[in-house]
């Protein structure tokens, strides 16, 4: 098994996992700003193989802006990790004062959430709000 990271100086982070076609895939974070809030956006699988550094991206985003919002569009393969990951990150928001909730939760993804009960816990946008309904203080 091949595995390579890579991590920004803006904490945009790539993690490729290469098993001979076994089924693992790629995870990829980035992220903009909308007035104060931090928008992170992850696309591909987030799963336990991406955990450790989903984890990072997620509590650095929460320690470095005074809202955060996670932009779940273009996750297409999700398990009880992100959710665990997603479940810190609002905790540890929550503790530090940061608003904190997600946005574009496709509905495989929205189905983990609903199983673990977290579509109650959890801010849910449909859509990426507009600049002034984004998560403020």
């Amino acid at each position: 098994m091949f595995i390579f990271a890579f991590i920004s100086p803006h904490f945009n982070c790539t993690v490729f996992i290469n098993d001979n076609g076994n089924g693992f895939g790629t995870m990829k974070t980035s992220e903009h700003r909308i007035d104060d809030t931090l928008v992170v956006s992850l696309e591909g699988t987030t799963d336990l193989w991406h955990g450790a550094a989903l984890r990072r991206v997620l509590l650095d985003a929460v320690a470095r802006a005074r809202a955060v919002l996670v932009d779940l569009s273009g996750v297409t393969i999700a398990d009880s990790s992100l959710a665990a990951n997603l479940v810190e990150a609002l905790d540890t928001a929550r503790k530090a004062g940061v608003d904190f909730a997600l946005t574009s939760v496709r509905p495989a993804v929205m189905r983990v959430f609903e199983l673990a009960r977290l579509d109650q816990v959890f801010e849910v946008h449909r859509d990426q709000p507009p600049v002034e309904q984004a998560p403020r203080r």
